[in-house]
């Protein structure tokens, strides 16, 4: 979630199973059996040639960014709902998230119709948000918290979770949440697209996300650590991007333009 920023594919492996242990009561979107991934073996492949590895990347990352904006651009037609720009919301806006979580790399722009958004479950009783509150306000070690400690048995089972295959890698990475937490602490919340140096990066939708329901509340979607820092700071308002609206919805009261995405 994931995020950093939550690095949107940086789990290697058998990464869509970290949103069963984030999340623990959502739903991840595609289940696996425990294989690795074809990009992580390629990336394997290519660790002892650093150049080429480069390369191989930055045309995999053309081909992924050129492939959502023709995705974006056919949902556009006949889409009354202007999705593709970032929107400023309340913080304390975001109470709930979907049961399920949409990939906005898949699900970018859809308008779903159904009952998706009937069953919800609360942010704030997720495992990384009591695990960053824990950890922030009352000065718990990453290691004591549970979120830390079910993600250390994932890894010790043989997956591979944010790129990290033992528990140094793992606390390396907790680490960088502290890291990400200072900074957000001094300099404020920044959007996604002005920490980017890359024009044509799909890194670019890797806002925080949110789905609206059919009535066009905020329902908690993806970057679960920065939306939980950011509550835990009591930043008023942060930048969004809508992944998933409810065909029924006509209500975006509250959602406020901010920029292209």
């Amino acid at each position: 979630m994931v995020v950093p920023s939550d690095h949107w594919l940086s789990f290697g492996g058998n990464w869509k199973n970290i949103w069963v242990i984030i999340l623990e009561t959502r739903k991840p979107f595609i289940k696996k059996k425990k294989t690795k991934s074809l990009k992580y073996i390629i990336r394997g492949m290519f660790s002892n040639y650093t150049y080429l590895y480069k390369i191989a990347q930055r045309v995999f990352q053309f081909f992924q960014y050129f492939k959502w904006r023709a995705t974006c651009n056919f949902r556009k037609l006949g889409n009354s709902f202007e999705f593709d720009l970032i929107y400023s919301v309340k913080t304390d806006d975001i109470i709930l998230c979907t049961e399920k979580e949409y990939d906005p790399y898949v699900y970018d722009g859809a308008r779903l119709d159904g009952d998706w958004d009937i069953s919800t479950k609360k942010f704030c009783n997720l495992n990384a948000f009591i695990a960053f509150t824990d950890h922030f306000l009352h000065n718990i070690a990453w290691e004591d918290t549970h979120y830390y400690k079910i993600i250390l048995n994932k890894i010790q089972a043989g997956y591979v979770l944010w790129r990290c295959a033992n528990e140094k890698s793992l606390r390396q990475r907790f680490e960088s949440f502290d890291v990400l937490y200072e900074k957000i602490k001094v300099n404020g919340y920044t959007k996604q697209t002005e920490l980017l140096c890359q024009s044509y990066t799909i890194k670019k939708i890797d806002e925080i996300s949110v789905n609206l329901d059919r009535n066009g509340k905020l329902l908690f979607n993806n970057s679960v650590h920065r939306l939980a820092i950011a509550k835990i700071l009591g930043i008023e308002s942060i930048p969004v991007r809508v992944t998933v609206c409810h065909e029924k919805c006509n209500n975006f009261n509250g959602l406020y333009f901010v920029g292209k995405g």
